[in-house]
């Protein structure tokens, strides 16, 4: 049985969330190094895997689960 969330959206994949989404809105300014691509990498997989799993929205879990399904996270969810 999984446990969801207390805090969403007030937790920290909350606001990972919409950093990354402001991150994307810019895209234009943002030119991040090899260094910097490698830790957005992990981040955004560490915030989907979460989100994907224990977000009390239904639609924010099913969002997350079809970006964790795309070739840079390896194409599959990993259980």
């Amino acid at each position: 049985m999984t446990t969801y969330c207390d805090w969403w959206p007030l937790c920290s994949c909350g606001f990972s969330w919409r950093r990354w989404q402001l991150v994307a809105e810019e895209e234009d300014e943002w030119c991040p190094n090899q260094l910097q691509l490698d830790w957005a990498e992990i981040d955004i997989r560490n915030l989907l895997s979460c989100v994907s799993e224990r977000c009390p929205d239904p639609e924010f879990r099913r969002h997350a689960m079809v970006q964790l399904m795309h070739p840079i996270f390896g194409g599959h969810i990993e259980q």
